[in-house]
């Protein structure tokens, strides 16, 4: 249980920290205030990063990248251990998704599609943004198995917003 509760306290920070379009909200590092050890251990698990800024939020490290034409946002300790991952992936909603999506709200429109794994705690799970007219903005979540989820981690602890 203690687990499960640090797990959803990394990974509900690292959502917070992005907000509702995956904007950081931090400091914005110069190149002179990142460690050379996270830059080495950044390219060490993306070495086809590209167009990178990193962020300081206490003793942790965000980064926000192109990889593969496709938008990451990764969260490191101050020794270089990537903890977290969300990839942007250009409103591709997998196909049982989709259904679920289509069975809860009819019409609706996708306005971001959120892939995020927690290394830390191996979590998997996807956000999903969608407008629909009945009812405005709504937060979807599923678990790593494709399934609608009340939580985050699957067990019912966190409320989705």
């Amino acid at each position: 249980m203690n687990r499960t509760l640090n797990a959803l306290t990394l990974t509900v920070a690292f959502l917070l920290f992005f907000g509702a379009s995956a904007q950081i909200k931090g400091t914005l590092l110069i190149e002179a205030d990142i460690p050379p050890n996270l830059v080495a251990k950044h390219f060490m698990n993306y070495n086809n990063s590209s167009a990178s800024k990193w962020y300081k939020d206490g003793s942790e490290f965000y980064v926000s990248f192109l990889n593969q034409d496709r938008s990451y946002i990764a969260k490191y300790n101050k020794s270089g251990r990537l903890l977290v991952e969300s990839i942007e992936t250009d409103k591709f909603t997998p196909q049982q998704i989709e259904k679920h999506l289509d069975f809860k709200f009819g019409k609706y429109r996708v306005l971001e599609v959120l892939a995020i794994r927690d290394i830390q705690n191996d979590l998997e799970f996807y956000q999903v943004k969608v407008k629909s007219k009945s009812r405005g903005l709504v937060t979807e979540w599923y678990d790593r198995a494709l399934e609608p989820t009340d939580s985050i981690d699957g067990a019912g602890i966190l409320a989705k917003n």
